[in-house]
C-alpha cells in the first residue's frame, strides 16, 4: 500500500507571513530519485511552494522500519511532532543507513526549530543519496534558516545541477544572493522566466520574487506579462491580486481578484483572498459575506473555515469563530493546528472549562510549546479564582453579607 503524504507543510507555515494560503492548483516540480549503486532510493518530489513529499512503498513498507516511518509521517501530518521524532528515532535504530528515515527526522527537527539538528540529518541524506536534488534542496533550506548563506548557496547550486529546471531552487538561490548583497546576480533572475517564457507560471513566480525585493515596477511587469500570455487563466489574476494585497493596494487587489472570480465563479480561494482584502479595510460585513461564500464552495476545506473564523474574530464575533474552528477540527481531527485554534477561540468566548479541556489535549501533543503551557496555566488560575469567589446567595447583596463589628 502506497503512502505519499506532505511532510513539511508546517515548515512553510512557520515561516510564511499572512493567513491566506497560496492556491492549491500550483504545478508540481518533479525531482528525480537517486540511483547511486544499489543504495535505498529516496523517492520524493516537491510542490512549487517547496513542500517536500516522500513515499513509503515496496519492500520497505512491509518492514518494521517502514511501519515506524509511516507512523512518523502520520504523526507529522497531524501536527504531533514529538511522536514523529520518537518514531523516526525508532526507525533509525533498526535501519541507521536509511535515507528516508534521516530525511523524515530532518523535516521534523526543522518544525521543532532545531535547525542544526536538521542540517546534520540532511547531510546524512546527501551522503547516502548524493544524486537526490530534493535532499540537497532541503539541506540548503536548513542552512539558510541558520543564516549560513554561503553554504546554503552551494547546496542550492548542487540541487540545480541535478535538476536545472527547478524554478524554486533558483529563486531561493537568488534570495541568498540578495541577502549576501550580491545585487549584480539579481540579473540572473531572468533564468527562472527563461525556463519557459511561453507559460504564465514562471512570470508569476518572478512577480512574487521581485515583490520580495521591493522592486514593485518589475513585479507588476511580470504579472502583466503573465496576463498577456494567459488572459483567460484565473490563477494569474488570483496571484496578482494577492501580491497587490500584500502591498496594501487593496482597490487594485480587489479588481484582480474579481477578475479571477469572473473567469471562475467557483474559485473558492479567490473569494477567500477577497474576504481578507475586505477585512483589512475593516469592511467586515463584506468580508463575512465573501468568507461564507468560500466556505459554501469548499465546505470540506478546513482552511476556509479557519480563515472565516479569523474574520469573525476581527469583527468582534468570537462565538461564530468557535463554530468555524470546530468544523475545521472535525474535518481534520489529527491536525494540531485546528485543535489549537479551537482551544483559543473557546478561551476568547470565556468558555473556560471547554478551553482547558482542548488546550490540555494540545499540550499533550505539543509538550515543547512553552507559550501554550503558559496559556493553559493562566486559564486554570482563572478558573480557580472563580471557584474561590464568595457566593452571597440569591437576592443577597455583598454589603449585607459582610461581617459587622461592634466596639
Amino acid at each position: 500500500m502506497n503512502a505519499s503524504l506532505i511532510i513539511c507543510a508546517a515548515i512553510i507555515v512557520l515561516f510564511a507571513a499572512g493567513s491566506v494560503r497560496t492556491a492549491r492548483c500550483a504545478d508540481y516540480v518533479s525531482v528525480p530519485s537517486a540511483t547511486n549503486s544499489g543504495a535505498k532510493k529516496l523517492s520524493c518530489c516537491r510542490l512549487s511552494d517547496a513542500t517536500p513529499r516522500i513515499s513509503v512503498n515496496g519492500v520497505l513498507a512491509q518492514t518494521a522500519t517502514g511501519e515506524h516511518l509511516k507512523s512518523a509521517i502520520r504523526y507529522f501530518d497531524g501536527g504531533d511532532y514529538t511522536n514523529s521524532y520518537i518514531e523516526c528515532q525508532s526507525a533509525l535504530k533498526l535501519s541507521p543507513e536509511n535515507a528516508q528515515c534521516h530525511y523524515m527526522l530532518g523535516a521534523t527537527l526543522m518544525v521543532l526549530l532545531d535547525f542544526p539538528g536538521a542540517t546534520a540529518e540532511f547531510k546524512k541524506v546527501v551522503d547516502l543519496e548524493p544524486t537526490s536534488a530534493c535532499a540537497h534542496f532541503m539541506l540548503a533550506q536548513s542552512l539558510r534558516l541558520r543564516g549560513k548563506i554561503h553554504d546554503a548557496r552551494q547546496s542550492y547550486k548542487t540541487a540545480l545541477k541535478l535538476n536545472p529546471n527547478d524554478a524554486m531552487a533558483q529563486s531561493y538561490l537568488l534570495e541568498c544572493d540578495r541577502v549576501s548583497g550580491i545585487d549584480w546576480l539579481i540579473a540572473d533572475s531572468s533564468k527562472v522566466a527563461a525556463m519557459d517564457s511561453s507559460l504564465p507560471l514562471p512570470h508569476t513566480i518572478m512577480g512574487q520574487w521581485y515583490l520580495s525585493l521591493g522592486r514593485i515596477d518589475r513585479s507588476i511587469a511580470e504579472y502583466e506579462e503573465a496576463i498577456r500570455i494567459a488572459p483567460g487563466d484565473p490563477y494569474v489574476y488570483f496571484r496578482y491580486g494577492q501580491s497587490l494585497g500584500t502591498l496594501e493596494r487593496f482597490r487594485e487587489a480587489e479588481e484582480q481578484l474579481r477578475k479571477a472570480i469572473a473567469l471562475d465563479p467557483k474559485y473558492a480561494d479567490a473569494y477567500l483572498s477577497l474576504a481578507w482584502v475586505a477585512g483589512k479595510q475593516k469592511k467586515f460585513s463584506e468580508a463575512m459575506r465573501l468568507g461564507r461564500i468560500s466556505v459554501a464552495l469548499a465546505p470540506s476545506d478546513p482552511i476556509a473555515h479557519i480563515n472565516l473564523a479569523d474574520i469573525y474574530l476581527q469583527s468582534g464575533q468570537p462565538e461564530f469563530a468557535v463554530s468555524e474552528c470546530r468544523q475545521a477540527r472535525d474535518l481534520v481531527p489529527e491536525s494540531i493546528r485546528y485543535q489549537k485554534a479551537l482551544a483559543f477561540s473557546l478561551r476568547d468566548t470565556n468558555r473556560i472549562d471547554e478551553a482547558i479541556a482542548e488546550m490540555y489535549l494540545v499540550c499533550q501533543r505539543l509538550p515543547l510549546d512553552e507559550d501554550l503551557k503558559l496559556a493553559l496555566q493562566a486559564l486554570v488560575q482563572k478558573k480557580q479564582k472563580e471557584r474561590t469567589r464568595p457566593d452571597f446567595g440569591p437576592g443577597a447583596s455583598e454589603q449585607a453579607a459582610r461581617p459587622t463589628f461592634s466596639r
